[in-house]
This record gives structure tokens, C-alpha cells and sequence, in this order.
């Protein structure tokens, strides 16, 4: 029995009525379906908010790029730094996930630790968490901006210096 679902858009709250995935999903002219369904709510976007069709074009062209990209090795480190830079931005743009400073503090606090060791060890979890999340000092410079090292030596593309 295949249930539907109501897909409402974000940017008008217009509502569509759209079959379940999961029952298209096991057929090959199901998947044919899920397509044509992508390309209906696609063509809503596209002719009433034509603003942010365009606007969700730019990272797609960002991400076949990068993935042509990464087949290539450069000595250029303002390309490398962009390849970077693009990735980063996916990145973020898909993200679902981040663990909020009070939330570290929180469950820290949870192990009972004596205040000076708690006090060491809160930022050190925010600090593996920025790294892992590319945030503040761990997040990729934009094209452009300066990439050597402290030495002024160039810092090789993909690699975070800890």
C-alpha cells in the first residue's frame, strides 16, 4: 500500500501531494517516479521563486567542480586554497549536526569532574569539536586570504596543522 505524504514549500507553504519514497523506491519505474517528483517540486522553485532557484544552483556548480577538481594535483596554492574553500562550503551547506558550547558544558558537567579539571576539559572538547566542524580558526581561509604557516612557509591544501 503506498502512502502520500504532503510536501509543503518552505518559501510559499504551497502543498503538494507527493507518493512515499519508500514504496517508489523498490521498483525501477518507482525510482523513475522519484525523479519526476524531484523535478515537479524543482519546477515550482524555479518559475515561483526564481530568486533562490538561481541561489541553489551555485553549489552545485561549486560541488561538480570540486569533484572534477580532485582528480588534478597543483603546486597553485590559491586553486588549491579555492578546491578548499568550495568544500568547506558544501560543507556547511549540509551539515545537519552541531553540538552548541552549553551543550559540552552540560554534559561534562555530568561526569562529576573536579572544577579545575572540568574547566581544562570543556574547551578542549570545543576545541576538537571546531576542528572537526571547521569552525572559527579550523575553517578554511577564503581565496585570497593568506595561506603559509607561521613560518611564512605555504601550508600544503587539506591538511589542518594541530
Amino acid at each position: 500500500m503506498s502512502l502520500t505524504y504532503i510536501t509543503t514549500c518552505t518559501l510559499c507553504n504551497q502543498r503538494f501531494n507527493v507518493p512515499g519514497f519508500e514504496d517508489l523506491l523498490t521498483t525501477g519505474m518507482g525510482q523513475q517516479q522519484v525523479g519526476q517528483i524531484i523535478q515537479k517540486l524543482s519546477e515550482h522553485i524555479q518559475q515561483k521563486h526564481p530568486k533562490e532557484f538561481a541561489e541553489s544552483l551555485i553549489p552545485g556548480f561549486q560541488l561538480s567542480g570540486l569533484l572534477r577538481l580532485k582528480h588534478f594535483h597543483t603546486d597553485d596554492t590559491t586553486a588549491n586554497q579555492m578546491s578548499e574553500w568550495m568544500r568547506h562550503q558544501i560543507h556547511e551547506l549540509t551539515r545537519t549536526r552541531t553540538v552548541p558550547d552549553q551543550k559540552i558544558r552540560e554534559q561534562v558537567n555530568k561526569l562529576e569532574l573536579p572544577g579545575s579539571v572540568e574547566d581544562k576539559v570543556c574547551p578542549l572538547i570545543m576545541e576538537m569539536r571546531d576542528i572537526l566542524e571547521e569552525r572559527g580558526k579550523f575553517a578554511p581561509k577564503q581565496p585570497g586570504a593568506s595561506a603559509t604557516d607561521d613560518n611564512g612557509k605555504p601550508k600544503p591544501a587539506g591538511v589542518v596543522t594541530m
